[in-house]
């Protein structure tokens, strides 16, 4: 597999995007040229691109017939952003696949978070809500069954402990109603399916617990 370009060799190389996914990439060890074989479906990470090459305009108007390495096929020359200045680059209309010459896929991936830099901030901080609120599920189901297990009550149907004759543990009590809240709030107020999921998951452990605390295993 030669560079369209120059005909140089590629070296395979890995860039990441905004959202830690991995993009399976080619570099040309002469000119400097990206091969994907795909077009991006995430905004490449800066960092990640910035590690081979730096933003780099191209005004030529000379016009290159550049061939797909991989089945040969005329590749066709794209202005994919008419409002960043001297940005190109080709693309093969059988395989999906796409060329930039040295310093264009830096110069569209500083382009692409300069104008939805904000969107893939707020992307980025719901993910990362959705992370905190599944740690603070898992938080609380292990606060609730470390607690009933103190009480000496088994989270277990084949358990043949007695019950105890003290009553229910206030504190128990209190665990379960804290995380019955949390969940509720989650199931009622989350906007993403996740959120909504995890506040009934939440419910539903709460609910089974309460019966385990008044009833008994």
């Amino acid at each position: 597999m030669k560079c369209p370009l120059c005909e140089g060799e590629f070296d395979p190389i890995e860039l990441r995007t905004v959202f830690a996914g991995i993009v399976n990439a080619k570099q040309c060890v002469q000119c400097g040229g990206f091969w994907l074989e795909k077009e991006l479906t995430e905004p490449l990470d800066q960092k990640s691109i910035n590690q081979y090459e730096s933003p780099k305009p191209d005004f030529s108007v000379k016009a290159f017939d550049l061939h797909c390495p991989l089945d040969g096929t005329l590749l066709s020359q794209s202005n994919y952003d008419e409002q960043v200045s001297g940005a190109k680059n080709w693309q093969c209309n059988d395989c999906g696949g796409q060329f930039y010459q040295k310093g264009q896929l830096a110069l569209k991936t500083a382009a692409t978070h300069k104008s939805t830099g904000h969107l893939i901030s707020k992307k980025l901080n719901s993910r990362t809500q959705v992370a905190s609120g599944v740690s603070l599920m898992a938080i609380l189901i292990v606060s609730v069954m470390a607690s009933l297990n103190s009480f000496g009550l088994e989270y277990s149907a084949a358990s043949n402990s007695p019950l105890p004759t003290s009553g229910p543990n206030v504190l128990t009590l209190v665990l379960l109603a804290v995380a019955y809240l949390a969940g509720t709030v989650l199931a009622v107020l989350g906007r993403k399916m996740p959120i909504i999921v995890m506040g009934w998951s939440v419910i539903a452990v709460c609910v089974f617990g309460f019966g385990i605390v008044i009833f008994g295993p």
